[in-house]
């Protein structure tokens, strides 16, 4: 049951809600506060159910953020070419219907793996993004940056935007999936080198001192 009193703030936006895909699992739904107790979500035969209510109704010109996310199978968004094992093909809905609201400023990000190459970004021909940006993205034991794909529209509604986003890329699963461990052993190595460089460096100096000062007595 909403929290929030509907006979008050009836021209604000005291909740919403969204259906989600069946097989995801880890969903969370936090601000800058913590852990919001009031969205729910249940679990359906088609999809998952969620609602959310933010900590004060919405009016006009009035601001709220919050951090929505879970987890989901990559067998059913991730595939892989069955000609070129190294190509692969990332589907996943370019946005969620949250009660037909209007988004005036959307975007989308996608980061792929590092070593991704031969980018290419796949949308229906009646979905006209402002903007596709490429950058890097750098993370825990990222040495040379992910692939990240930032595609911006203005003014969207899902009921004219209910299209799915593809992303193809190239990624060599033999080679490009042992970069990190590689490169981590290297960088552990080196650093090795160094203390044990310093270390020699140190006894050397040392040594040096020492009949210096027996000739000095």
């Amino acid at each position: 049951m909403p929290h929030i009193n509907p006979n008050h703030g009836q021209n604000a936006i005291n909740s919403m809600g969204t259906l989600l895909p069946q097989y995801i699992h880890g969903l969370y739904y936090y601000d800058y506060i913590g852990n919001i107790s009031t969205s729910h979500a249940a679990r359906e035969d088609e999809y998952v159910n969620f609602h959310l209510e933010p900590r004060f109704p919405i009016f006009g010109q009035w601001k709220t953020d919050w951090n929505q996310g879970y987890n989901m199978p990559t067998k059913f968004h991730l595939f892989q070419s069955s000609k070129n094992r190294n190509e692969h093909t990332l589907e996943v809905d370019f946005m969620h219907a949250f009660d037909k609201s209007l988004t005036e400023d959307y975007a989308v990000r996608v980061i792929l793996p590092e070593g991704a190459k031969n980018i290419k970004v796949e949308l229906p021909s009646n979905v006209n993004p402002d903007s596709i940006e490429m950058s890097k993205f750098f993370g825990t034991l990222d040495y040379f940056g992910r692939p990240e794909i930032l595609i911006k529209k203005a003014n969207v509604v899902h009921d004219l935007n209910d299209v799915t986003l593809k992303v193809h890329y190239t990624f060599n699963n033999g080679v490009d999936i042992f970069l990190e461990p590689v490169c981590m052993f290297a960088l552990l190595f080196a650093t090795y080198l160094v203390v044990i460089t310093y270390s020699r460096i140190g006894l050397d100096l040392k040594n040096k001192k020492i009949p210096e000062k027996a000739k000095m007595n």
